[in-house]
């Protein structure tokens, strides 16, 4: 049995792959999966030799096979009210959606405007997607549009680091108190972060420990201002 790295009251991460530490969490036991897994072009989109090689979807396999066991694991650990959220981008979604289309009732498609041109070429990326996949009709009504606000992080501690005011927002969004937040791919831990000032349970699992120690420096200090 895989034990926690860190635990206090309502928080355990976990050092080591998600889908080896998933597979030792109860049955529906999670309320909500909010996450950011790795994502990028094929390793060979860039090399000289593909302006002359055809490419074909089928680069994407590794990342389909991988996406295809973590959703496994995935439906059987979370409720059946329970929600997916996943950080992607325009090239990565279609990979994952064909999964989410085949396991959840509905997935839709956020857009988090980061109020501010970043790095590209003929057109500087300013965005990046969200998808919210869930198993049961939403009847409850809102006045939230499909586009979430917020600038990135500034001085980050994870290549990857998400704003914690978005973090936030995607988890009032998505459960409530006490509820139980899993993040599989923790990086520098703002979603446990988030998850705790909250007052939300939270499972974090990270295969780096350098970024599990960050993680775990983060939940020790004072609650975070919403730009951080």
């Amino acid at each position: 049995m895989i034990k926690p790295y860190y635990s206090e009251s309502n928080i355990k991460i976990y050092l080591g792959n998600c889908l080896e530490v998933m597979k030792e969490l109860p049955d529906k036991s999670i309320d909500c999966v909010i996450t950011d897994p790795p994502y990028s072009l094929p390793n060979n989109q860039f090399r000289p030799k593909a302006r002359i090689l055809q490419r074909t979807f089928g680069d994407f396999s590794p990342y389909q096979t991988f996406f295809k066991q973590f959703i496994i694991e995935i439906k059987r650990i979370i409720k059946d009210d329970g929600n997916l959220i996943i950080f992607c981008d325009e090239t990565f979604y279609p990979v994952i959606y064909p999964e989410l289309y085949q396991n959840f009732y509905a997935t839709k498609l956020i857009v988090w405007n980061k109020e501010r041109i970043g790095m590209g070429g003929i057109w500087r990326r300013q965005f990046e997607l969200i998808t919210h996949s869930y198993f049961k009709p939403k009847k409850e009504k809102s006045g939230d549009g499909d586009i979430v606000y917020g600038k990135p992080v500034k001085e980050k501690l994870h290549n990857s680091q998400k704003p914690i005011k978005i973090i936030e927002k995607l988890i009032k969004k998505s459960s409530n108190d006490n509820d139980t937040i899993l993040d599989p791919f923790l990086g520098s831990g703002t979603t446990c972060r988030a998850a705790k000032d909250l007052g939300r349970k939270c499972i974090g699992i990270e295969i780096n420990e350098e970024y599990v120690k960050i993680a775990i420096q983060r939940l020790g200090q004072e609650i975070l201002n919403f730009n951080d």
